[in-house]
């Protein structure tokens, strides 16, 4: 994929994800927490470590911390995509999956 259809998919995501209405979500007692502790903007990215998609979404997370500069907090909460540890998930997908999210 060439770096201007990317930064057009990226700027794409950012305005229609901007363009949401904000959803009130409970802050988990530990985790990883990105950007400024105190950002005003709090985004709870739920991702596997195996998921190419995901991947993305962390490049778009990196774009939007860099565009706002200290009003972004980002909280990662993993989500394996692997029906070992994820009840969600009907099938094996990414089998190691499970084990990264465990060292999260």
């Amino acid at each position: 994929m060439d770096q201007l259809r990317r930064d057009g998919l990226v700027r794409d995501a950012i305005e229609s994800t901007l363009a949401q209405t904000p959803k009130a979500i409970a802050e988990p007692s530990s985790g990883l927490v990105f950007g400024n502790p105190n950002g005003k903007i709090v985004i709870h990215e739920f991702s596997d470590m195996q998921c190419p998609h995901c991947k993305l979404g962390a490049q778009i997370m990196n774009t939007v911390m860099a565009r706002h500069p200290g009003l972004v907090k980002i909280i990662y909460r993993a989500y394996p995509l692997d029906m070992s540890c994820n009840t969600k998930v009907e099938h094996a997908l990414h089998p190691y999956a499970c084990d990264a999210a465990r060292v999260v």
